[in-house]
């Protein structure tokens, strides 16, 4: 008999792992993609497969949102540890974060993460029963439900430097004063924005834990060249002169369409031939090619000066990045 896809890494493997009592938390989700019903699955799938692998587990924290909740929970229950766990969804891009805290004082026990790339459902749930069972393993390190609880800290470090110095920090939206910047910040995913006039803003997901403390150095760029020339004047000239040459285009194919075409305002008496056509024709050749010419050229010029500012914005979303889970990093 094959294992199926669902089957736990160490039940498939014929190993039992009993440990010290262990609480799951609901799943965070974030982003359209990661809906109620995969979260649900996600949760239903982690408890049964850490139960078949001899676990002892019991769902908790409903309704929380965040790690402190959860811990409380577990505390309240006489369990020895948490698993918390976070999906993050960027358009069928997942990033799942699984850790295991101890009950009796907060601390980060283990972590575990991965990179889901154009996932379905069902990936995304084994990953994540994969995750949780490497984190579950750890559960031989928490100290013991029935001592007494320590204080609970749910603070981290994040340390961030910016070339060049001086910019503002914010982290889900508050100041924190300016860089080099070495501050205690509560754990969990946080937003981090790097502000400097004249420069970009940098922005970022950062995973704070207690475990470690994160450094970021932060690289910024700069929001206009030297001179007169900035992103603002190439977008004017860019569309001005798309529209310029479109509308030069446009006259051309028209007088190039009318060349040669009788005259027929002044096509009476005198001014009609032998033939009884009209004597006088519009002689608009020459007009025609160079406004259609001339209206090419800036169409092509204004193209290609959209091409480059596309190039450069998105090397700076190539460069900022949509995911910071390493502990230094680059925006």
């Amino acid at each position: 008999m094959g294992v199926s896809a669902f089957t736990p890494v160490f039940l498939a493997l014929g190993i039992t792992n009993a440990g010290p009592p262990l609480g799951v938390g609901p799943t965070v989700p974030s982003g359209e993609g990661a809906t109620p019903e995969l979260v649900q699955k996600i949760d239903a799938g982690v408890i049964e497969a850490l139960r078949q692998g001899g676990q002892d587990v019991t769902a908790i924290g409903l309704g929380c949102s965040d790690a402190a909740c959860v811990v409380d929970s577990a505390r309240a229950g006489a369990l020895a540890g948490a698993i918390t766990i976070r999906v993050e969804e960027n358009l069928n891009d997942y990033v799942i974060s699984v850790a295991l805290r101890g009950a009796q004082d907060g601390a980060v026990v283990g972590t575990e993460s991965r990179d889901c790339e154009i996932c379905s459902f069902d990936e995304v749930i084994q990953a994540t029963i994969e995750l949780a069972q490497a984190a579950a393993a750890g559960a031989g390190e928490l100290p013991d439900p029935s001592s007494e609880p320590s204080p609970v800290s749910f603070e981290g470090w994040l340390a961030v430097e910016s070339e060049p110095p001086g910019a503002e920090v914010f982290v889900d939206g508050e100041s924190y004063g300016l860089t080099p910047l070495d501050e205690a910040i509560g754990v969990g995913t946080r937003e981090v924005e790097v502000r400097k006039e004249g420069y970009v803003t940098a922005r970022q997901t950062v995973e704070v834990t207690t475990k470690e403390s994160r450094a970021v150095t932060v690289a910024l760029e700069p929001t206009e060249s030297s001179g007169w020339w900035t992103p603002r004047t190439s977008r004017i000239v860019t569309w001005s002169a798309i529209g310029a040459g479109s509308a030069a285009m446009l006259s051309g194919f028209v007088l190039l369409g009318i060349d040669e075409n009788p005259y027929r305002r002044d096509c009476e008496g005198a001014n009609v031939d032998a033939d009884g056509g009209c004597k006088f024709r519009y002689n608009t050749l020459g007009a025609g090619v160079g406004l259609t010419v001339s209206g090419l050229a800036l169409v092509a010029a204004g193209t290609t000066l959209l091409i480059l500012d596309r190039k450069k914005e998105q090397r700076m979303s190539a460069v900022i990045g949509p995911r910071f889970l390493g502990l230094t990093g680059r925006f």
